[in-house]
């Protein structure tokens, strides 16, 4: 069964200016190839992509699910940026805490 190897971790994550981010974490239950992570478009939620990423899971490979600031889980404005780069330093951020240990 698919969920019996499948490791899911949900979580919030606080980036620079409080913003909490809405993140699931999948992986396989075994030894990981790659880690790939999906950054949704504007106005879209990272459960759009469970599909692909199950996929890739059964692959034996990470995967990292993430709304974006002002989407789905995650606080802010619900559809506003200040600035586009908000979403480049939120991606930043969320690489440097899921993967400090391996950068």
């Amino acid at each position: 069964h698919f969920n019996d190897q499948v490791i899911e971790v949900k979580q919030y994550i606080s980036v620079n200016d409080n913003v909490k981010l809405a993140v699931i974490e999948k992986k396989p239950n075994r030894d990981i190839k790659k880690i790939v992570i999906f950054c949704h478009g504007i106005c879209e939620y990272k459960e759009r992509y469970n599909d692909v990423s199950d996929y890739l899971v059964k692959n034996d490979y990470l995967t990292v699910l993430y709304d974006q600031r002002g989407h789905g889980n995650s606080s802010g404005k619900k559809g506003y940026i200040d600035n586009y780069l908000d979403f480049v330093e939120d991606l930043h951020y969320l690489i440097s805490y899921k993967f400090q240990d391996i950068l």
